[in-house]
């Protein structure tokens, strides 16, 4: 029977698959976040806190760039609109 650690390692390697043919480990480092080596890592899982944290970065940059389109397509609208996901 698998741990809660080992479920989380087979789903972030479960992410790395879906990941593997869309550059994401380029856009990683051509960043500066990692290097190609460690980019490669992240999709199979080789540290856990390093991958979840990629993650977590790789979340926040999308977050953020939606944002910013929201408001550019909406102009200075309430927050609230944002994170409830309404856009009509």
């Amino acid at each position: 029977m698998l741990g809660g650690l080992h479920i989380e390692m087979v789903l972030w390697t479960m992410c790395g698959d879906l990941l593997a043919a869309s550059r994401w480990t380029t856009a990683l480092t051509e960043a500066g976040i990692a290097s190609s080596g460690t980019s490669d890592s992240f999709l199979k899982v080789a540290h856990l806190t390093k991958t979840r944290r990629a993650h977590q970065i790789t979340e926040a940059a999308l977050y953020k760039f939606q944002h910013v389109a929201f408001q550019e397509r909406k102009g200075q609208q309430d927050k609230e609109e944002f994170r409830n996901g309404t856009l009509e």
